[in-house]
């Protein structure tokens, strides 16, 4: 009886097959490798209004963002989808050991190794801009009757060079600046959060940042002075 039942147990093992894929709705993401270097990809499924699975793709290294998928196909442990903008095909089966889609992908007639795990795509490093560290304070409209204190904190390490502002009186702390730019003396800073961008000239030996502030339009006169 006891050797009948071992029997049915392993027929029944073979019979299942490969073992089910982690679910692929979600964020992924990988990288191939070409000739000048890597170009990194990140794709984002979810599930579709028939049961079945629909996304988009970011090509952060060639600026597209993002990109509708088609004929997405996830089946046991085998997902596939299309990229019509680049004539592109992922194929890649499940690998419980390493959790990740291990496949290839196509395009045109180039095949290239690409696995996929899961997670969005770390953020690139911020451009280090020399110079400007430090905590950069004034008033927007001083010769107006804008007046409003206005501080930025830029600061430099190995992720590059960040910029947060301070706006106490509108209560608008934490603004991160998606831009900073130095061209020789002109300072650019630029925040999509407030619709905003410091067009400046730096003065007295760096200590000063004079020019004006440009948000939802209207222009305002600003003078930063760095503090020590």
């Amino acid at each position: 009886m006891i050797r009948t039942l071992s029997t049915a147990v392993v027929f029944i093992l073979l019979a299942a097959g490969p073992a089910l894929a982690e679910t692929p709705v979600g964020d992924w993401n990988g990288a191939v490798a070409l000739s000048g270097g890597e170009v990194h990809l990140a794709f984002h499924l979810i599930p579709g209004p028939d049961g079945g699975l629909v996304g988009a793709a970011d090509i952060p290294d060639q600026g597209a963002f993002p990109v509708v998928l088609d004929n997405v196909e996830a089946t046991g442990d085998r997902l596939s989808f299309d990229l019509p903008l680049t004539a592109g095909h992922f194929d890649g089966r499940w690998s419980a050991r390493t959790h990740q889609w291990l496949g290839h992908w196509t395009q045109g007639d180039t095949t290239l190794v690409l696995n996929l795990r899961r997670g969005r795509l770390p953020k690139p490093p911020e451009p280090r801009i020399a110079g400007l560290d430090g905590d950069w304070t004034g008033v927007i409209g001083a010769e107006t009757a804008m007046h409003v204190r206005l501080t930025y904190h830029i600061h430099t390490d190995g992720r590059g060079t960040t910029v947060l502002s301070e706006n106490p009186d509108h209560i608008d702390n934490g603004a991160t600046a998606e831009t900073i730019a130095r061209i020789g003396d002109h300072v650019i800073l630029s925040m999509n959060a407030v619709d905003g961008e410091v067009q400046a000239n730096l003065t007295d030996n760096g200590r000063v940042m004079l020019g004006a502030l440009t948000q939802a339009g209207h222009q305002y006169p600003l003078i930063l002075t760095r503090m020590q």
